[in-house]
């Protein structure tokens, strides 16, 4: 059997989106699930030897802070069983912030992972979750990326100090005792990811979507999400993205 017509792993079902949230249920059948979730048939020989891309596609802006969305992709050479993890992609975070500094004192990659940025005074406690290789170095202007806790973990003045605090969050990263103070230059907002993208090869007939529960995907308004698969033969995406 050829490759599937239809490459969506995930969809709206009747023309509506079903919200993420915990007890989302990956797909047993080809056929749609209640909550959007497909299998797809990549034909016998899987996805050949140029594979595809999988495309995640969000379409609204996600209502919760600090919820997060971990998106597996599994296959198997039987519907019913079998499966196995073949592709992760990269933790997806609902809200976060994207700040310029310049370094006064270097970050180091052991410490200031997953570790509250406060600013002064101010009700600041966004998770550092990304920084900038140049940020190893004193001197060095970079960026960080926080995972906003709240509405307030705006950083919204510029020149303000930023310190990394000593408070590891979650506690299995230990204990972040270094202080690193920063001087920010300026603050450009991010929204939450609208579109993400992974290339994968596999040699067996089946692929579907599962999320990881730990920690809770996200909910709410974040109900428009497709995942789409694209053969690196073909020359234009499906028409399933919106």
């Amino acid at each position: 059997m050829a490759m599937d017509a239809n490459l969506i792993l995930r969809g709206p079902v009747s023309g509506v989106y079903t919200d993420l949230e915990d007890g989302d249920t990956s797909a047993t059948t080809i056929a749609i699930n209640a909550d959007g979730n497909y299998v797809v048939d990549l034909g016998p020989h899987g996805t050949g030897a140029k594979g595809i891309d999988i495309v995640v596609i969000f379409h609204d802006t996600a209502g919760d802070y600090l919820d997060t969305l971990d998106c597996q992709i599994c296959d198997s050479d039987h519907i019913a069983g079998g499966w196995e993890l073949n592709l992760e992609f990269p933790r997806i975070y609902t809200h976060t912030r994207e700040i310029k500094v310049i370094c006064t004192t270097a970050f180091t990659a052991a410490n200031d992972f997953l570790v509250d940025l406060t600013e002064g005074g101010a009700a600041y406690d966004g998770h550092i979750i990304a920084f900038s290789r140049e940020l190893l170095v004193v001197g060095g202007v970079g960026k960080i990326w926080v995972a906003m806790q709240d509405l307030n973990d705006t950083y919204p003045t510029n020149a303000d100090t930023l310190t990394s605090a000593g408070t590891s969050f979650p506690a299995i990263c230990g204990n972040a005792v270094a202080a690193l103070a920063l001087n920010k230059i300026s603050r450009p907002d991010v929204p939450s990811p609208r579109l993400t993208s992974r290339r994968d090869c596999a040699s067996v007939e089946f692929c579907k979507y599962n999320v990881s529960n730990t920690p809770s995907p996200p909910s709410g308004s974040a109900s428009g999400l497709n995942i789409t698969l694209i053969p690196r033969h073909a020359a234009t995406a499906s028409s399933n993205i919106a």
